[in-house]
């Protein structure tokens, strides 16, 4: 059985899928252009798009050249920022944990005192 797309063209959607919302974007308007496939092909090839807390290295060099310890200023910033990111997430598993136990917690006691309340006035 023989696939009808390229390797390439499976690929190229696969990867299509991962992408983020402004860089599918990106990505149709290069594919909708009336540049000639191979353009278009060459210039997807080369697009680099790059996601995350630190710039990517070559923006960082950029970064180095235009001011000494920049580069080690911005990753010890990302560093800083995750280290409080997971600090908050922890400190709201927590807070839900605790809600749901307070929600428990109080369930049993209300269960508990209506079963008093019950067995003491059927005891008369």
């Amino acid at each position: 059985m023989v696939d009808p797309k390229p390797n390439n063209e499976l690929k190229e959607t696969k990867n299509k899928d991962d992408l983020a919302p402004l860089d599918k974007q990106i990505v149709d308007q290069i594919q909708k252009s009336g540049m000639p496939k191979e353009t278009k092909d060459e210039i997807i090839a080369h697009l680099e798009m790059y996601r995350g807390p630190i710039p990517h290295p070559d923006i960082l060099e950029g970064y180095q050249k235009l001011y000494p310890n920049a580069a080690k200023e911005i990753i010890d910033n990302g560093v800083d920022e995750s280290k409080h990111r997971r600090k908050l997430e922890t400190a709201r598993q927590k807070k839900e944990r605790f809600t749901s136990l307070d929600f428990l917690n109080s369930s049993i006691n209300c269960y508990y005192f209506m079963y008093l309340y019950f067995s003491i006035f059927n005891s008369k």
